[in-house]
């Protein structure tokens, strides 16, 4: 297969066919999981005379039985249908002979198709690799537009045509899987294009992008930092987080951003906020990206600088080489001012919180009454519940981790609207806190346990319960006892990443809970499952527990 492949990309280049070179290389991509047709058998006489296109076409004629001519709905010969019908080589060639309406299109698709069977060896190459018809297709897919017009701005209007003809034709193809059948026959640099016009149009085709994660992912060639900054933001923009299209992203962008020279700081702060949306922990990447915010302050956009902590603050991540520059450097560098809205610099303030960064000034801002009153007037008067979880998470820390604190800080009777939020939980988590809750009934006896306890602090604690010093349950607290708190982590808990973390969100739960005295047990959905055995469930848990009682 690979002789036959490099064959054709002999020839294509020979021709100067540029886009028959990538349709046949990507042959095996191409495959439409569909049976050609019978196998091509040709006579002796026809191999001997094919390379004459005169004597080809006569035995063409001879060999070939003639396609049925499909009429579409409105009277007009169906090109596709017919192209989708041919079962023998000549018959694919025929139509680029009887076909006055053929397009670049179906010139794509019949040379896909030829490069589909010449991989399976389904066709051989030297039967058409001089037909006067394949010739004919090979021109159509080299040039673009035909423009008579010579002038400066036409000639320039025809390159940039001729550069965009086959993105065209992948994304004019209405079909999802044929488009995605296509994405192999255009460059990396069209395929980035292709993805952000899928952005651009929350065309959330999962076929398309698969074949370009897919093809991207198994390209050689290096993505530049503007290139990743707009694959990676297609893709959480249409909520794809393709792991190894992800992983090959995180690997160029420490390739190039050391020896590109970036102007704007706007190409890292999209590339941060892709990563927190995606919730993708990379440590080599984040110190990258970190390092350079930390190295071009000057030239940063303040949403960048806040950028940076927030997703820091959202994969659980601290750079430990540039812990110190952002603490002392880049924090105190912001104001409430510096945000469009009251709600984004809660955001700021709350990764502060996560990041155990202790900023008195900022958290005061936050839970002071004058903060509060805007942010509500913001949502007309109903603060969303992200907001007040995040208020609700500061207000705690600043009361566990800041003992000295002295600024604003909320309290039930006067914000009672904030402490009332409802702790919501979506399905499969109720389903495993459910399954956890069934096999500890089984350990600890339900006078000693309490369950779905709100902490005031923005979440609650999914099981509750004293054990002694032989993790006996008790009733209650002792001078030897340990208050223990199991917390289920789900999916939805952890970064996705080539390491297993809690998010940040998660991280800062238990690190409230581990403040207040409680000894936090996670149970997390890939060691404990609702699909475990009861016994299986119980085991695994007295196994946590008793390993707590010794610590």
């Amino acid at each position: 297969m690979l002789r036959h492949l490099n064959r054709l990309t002999a020839i294509a280049s020979a021709r100067n066919y540029a886009i028959t070179k990538n349709l046949f290389a990507s042959a095996s991509v191409l495959a439409e999981n569909k049976d050609p047709g019978n196998v091509i058998e040709k006579s002796q006489d026809l191999k001997k005379h094919r390379k004459n296109p005169t004597v080809a076409a006569v035995f063409a004629s001879l060999s070939d039985t003639e396609q049925p001519q499909t009429v579409s709905k409105d009277g007009k010969i169906d090109i596709d249908e017919i192209i989708l019908n041919a079962k023998t080589v000549n018959g694919l060639l025929n139509i680029a002979d009887q076909n006055k309406d053929l397009t670049r299109k179906h010139a794509l698709k019949i040379v896909s198709i030829l490069a589909e069977w010449t991989s399976i060896d389904r066709a051989k190459l030297p039967e058409f690799e001089n037909d006067a018809r394949f010739t004919k297709l090979c021109r159509m897919l080299g040039r673009a537009v035909k423009n008579n017009n010579n002038s400066s701005g036409n000639i320039n209007k025809r390159l940039e045509n001729f550069r965009n003809a086959d993105l065209d034709t992948v994304l004019g193809v209405t079909g999802d899987d044929e488009a995605a059948k296509l994405v192999a026959s255009i460059t990396v640099e069209q395929m980035v294009k292709v993805m952000k016009n899928l952005s651009a149009k929350k065309r959330r085709s999962t076929p398309l992008l698969r074949s370009l994660a897919f093809n991207m992912s198994g390209k050689e060639e290096h993505l530049n930092i503007k290139q990743c900054s707009d694959v990676l933001y297609s893709i959480a923009s249409l909520n794809f987080p393709e792991p190894v299209l992800i992983s090959k992203l995180c690997e160029d962008i420490q390739l190039d951003i050391k020896k590109s020279e970036i102007k704007k700081s706007s190409t890292i702060g999209s590339m941060l906020t892709s990563l927190a949306f995606l919730k993708y922990r990379e440590p080599v990447v984040l110190d990258c990206l970190s390092e350079w915010i930390v190295k071009n302050q000057s030239i940063c956009r303040t949403q960048d600088i806040a950028a940076l902590c927030m997703t820091l603050a959202t994969l659980n991540y601290m750079p430990v080489d540039f812990k110190d520059s952002i603490i002392t450097k880049l924090t105190p560098s912001l104001t409430p001012l510096d945000f469009k809205n009251s709600s984004d610099y809660l955001s700021y303030v709350w990764s502060l919180m996560s990041l155990n960064i202790p900023d008195v000034a900022a958290f005061n801002n936050v839970l002071n009454d004058d903060f509060i009153e805007k942010l509500s007037s913001d949502f007309k008067n109903e603060i969303p519940i992200p907001a007040k979880i995040k208020l609700l998470n500061i207000n705690g820390g600043v009361k566990l981790f800041m003992p000295s604190y002295k600024g604003a800080m909320l309290t039930r009777d006067k914000h009672q609207n904030i402490y009332s939020v409802p702790l919501l939980l979506n399905h499969d988590k109720q389903l495993l806190i459910k399954a956890m809750t069934d096999a500890l009934k089984n350990i600890i006896p339900e006078a000693c346990l309490k369950i779905h306890q709100d902490t005031n602090m923005g979440f609650s604690v999914d099981a509750e319960f004293h054990i002694d010093t032989n993790a006996n349950p008790i009733p209650k607290e002792t001078n030897d006892s340990k208050r223990i708190a199991l917390m289920v982590h789900d999916y939805h808990d952890f970064c996705q990443g080539p390491h297993q973390h809690l998010s940040g969100i998660a991280a800062l739960n238990s690190r409230l809970l581990s403040k207040a005295g409680y000894e936090v047990l996670s149970v997390p959905h890939n060691e404990f499952s609702v699909n475990d055995l009861l016994l299986k469930r119980v085991q695994y848990l007295q196994k946590i527990i008793k390993n707590a009682s010794k610590n």
